[in-house]
């Protein structure tokens, strides 16, 4: 072996050595404490799905076109229940990874993929197939900033944001004058 390949595998190596670093802490905190990660969808919102009309909800619908969300920002309101109508127009999957908004940000009813029954449970993330639509039921429960990424490898640093999504508390009512 001459030197110029030993360096080669040197390098490869201890880049391999820390991608396992960094997979193996993604579930781990220093605080004792369990991450987005790992955490599931709090049960005390389910009082927040009590009650909902989901045939009256109106859906928003969004387009994933070249790899991209479209509308990208979204602004949903405090104990408001809302349906996203997700259209992948891509000839490739798309990803919907947002495990802070699916988890803490609201109370998910329902997630259905296609014509399929609709799914109940706690996730990080959404994988569509091409030219497929997935509908996603929920109450916006945790008012914050929640950042949405299509990809299938969520834990690179640095990704760019697929879509920004708020959670706002409702808007006060004015008396007329």
């Amino acid at each position: 072996m001459n030197r110029r390949s030993f360096k080669k595998n040197g390098v490869k190596t201890g880049l391999m050595a820390a991608l396992v670093g960094v997979l193996a802490g993604c579930g781990i905190s220093t605080t004792g404490e369990q991450t987005m990660f790992v955490l599931g969808c709090v049960p005390e919102r389910q009082e927040l799905l009590e009650g909902v009309d989901w045939d009256n909800v109106r859906p928003i619908r969004i387009n994933a076109i070249e790899g991209n969300f479209r509308p990208m920002v979204f602004h949903f309101i405090r104990g408001k229940a809302y349906t996203l109508e997700i259209n992948n127009l891509d000839g490739s999957a798309n990803n919907i990874w947002a495990p802070g908004f699916l988890k803490q940000g609201v109370a998910l009813h329902s997630i259905q993929i296609g014509n399929g029954q609709p799914a109940t449970g706690c996730v990080n993330g959404i994988r569509i197939k091409p030219k497929s639509k997935i509908r996603i039921k929920f109450v916006a429960a945790n008012e914050g900033r929640y950042e949405v990424h299509n990809t299938a490898f969520p834990i690179i640093p640095g990704q760019i944001s697929g879509g920004v999504y708020y959670v706002d508390p409702p808007r006060p009512v004015t008396p007329e004058s």
